[in-house]
């Protein structure tokens, strides 16, 4: 039999070695829906289409809503699927962010087109008679007509249900009917996603057909105590097997056991002629309303190839005085197909089952872990996790051989760890307490509790907070642990089959956002403009359409619609491309003008042409004692005049105004001092006759201009005469130097004697006609000292060996004048031999030759 349990509840102090980091989540049962069918829900927006390859357009789960999914805000992008894996991304954040979601079983299987399909076990109307759930690679059907359910894999079919027969077989085989097959009416039933249920097929007898993962689960529910013959020892219910050709039925040993009457207590596997498994019929149970637990038996039934299967229940079990009312009989009818068996038993000792095998499962006082791998695409910053868990309690009497004797069986915690080998934390998950009695209570326990197919997704908060942002693509691991955690008296062992194990990463790449502090403006007024980026990889980096570079920016729209672009990358190069519009409200143009350099004392127009484009006008100034100067404060084009020797630097605003906007402009005006020039020499001077002197400023100017007439820094001059100079520094402004007197001194007259023509080897005396020593002298020499006897001798002798000219130089008052005399020599013949020469290298007689006339 199998007994459903709720499994999932938060383990938090119930087992004492989990981790701090166990969720209190609360977890309940899932109920089963046999009313309505629900619809499909696609998503219409338009990322779907936008961020999912063309390809995928016409596949059949393109813009559906994910079963197994409860983000109704997400789309899952198809080209990225894989049998145990999905990728979606939240609508509208332009595909920044996304949930990974990596699955312990096949979430997808490939159907006849070759395209990987959700699989989904949900019951639909496929003909008027007949409900079908197709999208999964075992098929399940319900056929109202005949009242028959039918389990289809790629080649085979296994077909129950109907001509359903209940009677009683005493001692002597002898039938007791209870309902026959011509008896039953199908009157009434009720279909919806998770299956089917018969009302009151006859005698107060109702069917129930659970629709799960590649598998039937049927329950043959008497509501009352049937009228049969007390001594009769079995209640029979035969239902009718119709198989594929080249299909045999065998025993499935696993846990079965046969009593020494020769009753058989285990399960029927399926196979093909190769004995690969096709289907398997679960060994047989039965339990009344409180859920107390017995064991059934099986016989197979085979007549020409036609199967029966009779499910054999003690009539005194049933006749007890402890046994409550219905009665429920619950065969489980599960397929094996190519993604593998859902119900391979875990060998003990051996390590971890394949993921193909689609199952995970508790073993007595043991513990198992099965391990997940998830590819989380780089580029991203993890945000959460998520926890996705479905499977079934069962109860398998098998653990003693005949079974002990109930009430004695005692049942078993499970619970579950959950763990991110990366960063070491935990969670635990843990069936919660029975409401009564020992036995656990039915029904298939999802980490969600809607009444949809699936697990939804629990939050795991801080789950893996110790993995950074990061560039590549990066692997996380996690373990899920099944651990047996109470241990009393035994004849039961706990198990559980799953049906889903998943973890979702939830994951975002860079995103960012663009803000103003104000949308409109007057044109030409500021706006800043701040960027916001989040999640990726930082450090950040911005480029705009402006050129700028930093995070925040000062920008001053003029037309009436600007659009600003902003691309923000992150450390891997990852764009996300912002823009905002801003808008201008049309502004008068204002144009205060040029600056301008005015020397002190000066004046000048100020404001362009125009100066405003509408409205009026208005100036100030700063400082605002500068607005004095001004010849009006409402002029577009005022006058500015600096006072004599003010200086600095004065700007004048200019406000143009309409009815709605203004608009600023500025100038400056510089009051540059005027330059004070210095003639050197500075005070009066005097020159000789005949003489001149170098007038000079002390400072360079950028021109000059000297009464004079010259135009250089210095000019000579040599008459006499008052002389000053204008300059113009690098201002343009003029300044006149000081003047500068110069006075002309008479020259003194001077001559030297004598003018004469000597013998050779003669000798003359040279002297002036004026007295050398008087006191208007004040130093006097004769040059060339050639051949003198004294130069600085009042009447020096010469004796010249060659024609020479002497000069006799004379300082008196400052004044040098100066007069010459020539003596000649007068040679008797045409050549003259000396009779001596002086060799010492003076210039002078230094060779020995003849002379000519």
């Amino acid at each position: 039999m199998n007994v459903k349990k709720s499994i999932f509840s938060v383990l938090l102090g119930i087992v004492c070695w989990l981790s701090a980091t166990a969720q209190n989540n609360s977890l309940s049962s899932k109920s089963n829906n046999y009313s309505s069918f629900s619809s499909d829900v696609y998503i219409q927006h338009p990322d779907v289409a936008k961020f999912t390859d063309s390809s995928y357009y016409h596949h059949p789960d393109y813009a559906k809503i994910s079963p197994n999914w409860s983000c109704k805000e997400c789309a899952e992008l198809l080209q990225f699927r894989t049998p145990t894996s999905r990728y979606y991304i939240t609508l509208g954040l332009q595909g920044r962010e996304f949930y990974k979601q990596e699955s312990y079983f096949p979430l997808h299987y490939r159907d006849s087109s070759n395209q990987l399909v959700s699989i989904e076990y949900k019951l639909k109307p496929l003909t008027e008679h007949v409900y079908a759930a197709l999208k999964q690679p075992v098929q399940s059907y319900f056929d109202a007509s005949s009242h028959t359910v039918m389990l289809k894999s790629d080649l085979y079919t296994i077909q129950f249900g109907s001509q359903l027969s209940i009677y009683s077989v005493g001692h002597f085989d002898q039938k007791h009917f209870f309902m026959t097959a011509v008896d039953q009416d199908y009157s009434h039933f009720n279909a919806g996603d998770d299956g089917v249920f018969i009302h009151n097929i006859k005698n107060n007898v109702d069917i129930e057909y659970n629709f799960k993962k590649g598998a039937i689960k049927t329950t043959y529910i008497l509501r009352t105590k049937p009228s049969l013959p007390l001594e009769d020892k079995w209640l029979i219910v035969e239902v009718p097997l119709t198989l594929s050709p080249g299909q045999k039925i065998i025993k499935n040993t696993e846990g079965s056991y046969t009593d020494p009457d020769g009753n058989y207590n285990g399960g029927y596997d399926v196979v093909d002629e190769y004995e690969y498994k096709e289907f398997n019929i679960e060994k047989p149970v039965f339990y009344d309303a409180n859920y107390v637990v017995y064991p059934a038996y099986y016989e197979l039934k085979n007549q020409d190839g036609q199967y029966s299967l009779l499910y054999k229940i003690p009539l005194a079990d049933i006749y007890s005085t402890q046994f409550t009312f219905p009665l429920m009989i619950d065969p489980y009818v599960t397929g094996y197909n190519k993604f593998g068996n859902y119900k391979t038993p875990w060998p003990t000792g051996s390590p971890a089952l394949p993921k193909a095998n689609m199952n995970f499962t508790y073993y007595l006082r043991g513990e198992c872990q099965y391990h997940l791998i998830d590819t989380v695409p780089g580029k991203s910053d993890i945000i959460e996790t998520y926890v996705e868990i479905e499977d079934e309690n069962t109860l398998s009497t098998t653990c003693n051989s005949p079974p002990v004797a109930l009430p004695a069986c005692r049942r078993h915690d499970i619970s579950h760890t959950f763990t991110s080998d990366e960063c070491g934390t935990r969670t635990g998950l843990a069936a919660p307490p029975l409401p009564s009695g020992e036995i656990d209570t039915p029904g298939t326990v999802t980490t969600d509790g809607h009444l949809v197919r699936g697990a939804g997704p629990i939050l795991i908060d801080r789950m893996l907070d110790c993995v950074p942002p990061q560039c590549p693509d990066f692997y996380m691991h996690f373990t899920l642990g099944n651990i047996e955690n109470k241990c009393n008296d035994l004849c039961n062992n706990n198990c559980a089959r799953g049906n889903m194990w998943a973890v979702t990463i939830r994951a975002r790449q860079l995103e960012g956002t663009l803000a103003a502090d104000r949308l409109t403006v007057c044109a030409g007024e500021p706006i800043v403009l701040t960027a916001t980026p989040s999640w990726g990889v930082p450090p950040y980096h911005y480029v705009w359409s402006t050129g700028d570079t930093s995070r925040v920016i000062v920008v001053h729209p003029e037309d009436p619609t600007t659009t600003y672009t902003l691309i923000i990358y992150d450390t891997c190069n990852m764009p996300v491309n912002l823009d905002i519009d801003l808008f201008a409200i049309p502004s008068p143009k204002a144009d205060a003008g040029a600056d301008i350099q005015l020397c002190a004392g000066g004046t000048a127009t100020i404001g362009g042409a125009p100066a405003i484009s509408a409205g009026s006008a208005r100036w100030t100034s700063n400082p605002g004692s500068a607005a004095s100067y001004l010849s009006g404060t409402t002029a577009e084009n005022p006058n500015v005049t600096i006072p004599p020797g003010v200086t600095g630097v004065f700007t004048y605003i200019l406000k143009a105004t309409d009815f709605r906007c203004f608009r600023y402009d500025t100038m400056k005006i510089s009051s540059n001092p005027n330059p004070i020039p210095y003639i050197m020499p500075d005070t009066g001077a005097f020159i000789c006759e005949g003489g001149s002197i170098e007038l000079t400023t002390t400072q360079p100017f950028s021109a000059y201009s000297w009464s004079s007439g010259g135009s250089s820094r210095t000019e000579t001059e040599s008459q006499p005469g008052t002389y000053t100079v204008e300059v113009t520094d690098n201002n343009g402004c003029k300044g006149i130097s000081n003047p500068v007197t110069l006075h002309v001194k008479p020259a003194l007259t001077v001559l030297a004697y004598p003018d004469t023509t000597i013998d050779p080897e003669a000798s003359a005396s040279l002297y002036s006609d004026i007295d050398l020593r008087s006191v208007g002298i004040d130093s006097f020499y004769w040059s060339p000292p050639t051949f003198l006897s004294c130069d600085t001798c009042i009447r020096p002798v010469s004796s010249p060996s060659d024609d020479i000219v002497y000069y006799l130089h004379v300082l008196s008052d400052g004044c040098w004048t100066e007069d010459s005399a020539v003596i000649k020599i007068n040679y008797p013949f045409d050549f003259y031999v000396p009779n001596a020469f002086t060799p010492n290298g003076d210039g002078y007689n230094d060779d020995f030759f003849y002379i000519g006339s």
